[in-house]
């Protein structure tokens, strides 16, 4: 399974490993959000918060690497949708993560033109 994080996640890492001068074997250092905080508050409160959230995808993430989500509009993904292109959504309250196109048999539970709100969409990683 891909490990897939935010730009802005992926931009704090990528800050702390350049200004720690950390590398990838000693990703673990990554861990103490106080010297984080203290030497970036904005960059440690972010992977902070994604820790907090689920520390197995971050510790993940950092161990064996990660891809950068890459969201789309809304009005974009609907047309390049129904074009028949393959996109991801990711449900805004279980954050469960589905590749779908207009030619699947089955949809995810509750993808419906009436829960479109309840959907971001972003390119298939």
């Amino acid at each position: 399974m891909i490990n897939i994080l935010s730009k802005e996640q992926d931009e704090a890492i990528r800050y702390f490993k350049n200004k720690l001068n950390i590398s990838e074997k000693l990703y673990i250092s990554l861990i103490n959000f106080n010297l984080l905080r203290d030497k970036h508050e904005d960059f440690g409160n972010r992977l902070y918060e994604l820790y907090k959230t689920d520390p197995y995808l971050y510790i993940k993430a950092l161990k064996e690497g990660y891809v950068v989500d890459q969201p789309i509009e809304f009005n974009e993904a609907i047309v390049r949708f129904y074009d028949g292109e393959e996109l991801a959504v990711i449900h805004k309250t279980t954050g469960k993560r589905y590749n779908v196109n207009v030619k699947m048999k089955k949809l995810p539970d509750g993808f419906t033109l009436q829960t479109m709100n309840m959907w971001s969409w972003s390119e298939v990683v």
